[in-house]
């Protein structure tokens, strides 16, 4: 999980439950909250991200080799992400507001 936080641009993460009290808790938000947990949704989008790139590589060779230097880069904290999904580590939350 350190690997994750590390990686990824937010330094810390949030819990869907955690997420939902803080926008409770906000001037900003109405009367209540709806959550749901939409990674059984999501979670082939995790591969797919790195399929696209082996189904147009004209793309990346567009924009020269540093390009795809990073974007190789990039497959082995998208599959820890996977990983971390599938496992439960992490969830994807789906956050309303009402007022």
């Amino acid at each position: 999980m350190n690997q994750l936080l590390i990686q990824w641009t937010h330094p810390e993460f949030s819990s869907i439950e955690g997420f939902k009290d803080n926008l409770l808790n906000s001037p900003f938000c109405g009367s209540s909250v709806d959550t749901s947990n939409w990674t059984k949704y999501t979670i082939q989008s995790w591969n797919e991200s790195i399929y696209e790139g082996f189904r147009r590589p004209s793309t990346f060779l567009k924009l020269g080799l540093r390009s795809l230097l990073k974007a190789v880069r990039e497959i082995p904290t998208i599959i820890m992400m996977r990983w971390a999904f599938s496992r439960g580590l992490m969830k994807f939350g789906v956050f309303k507001s009402r007022g």
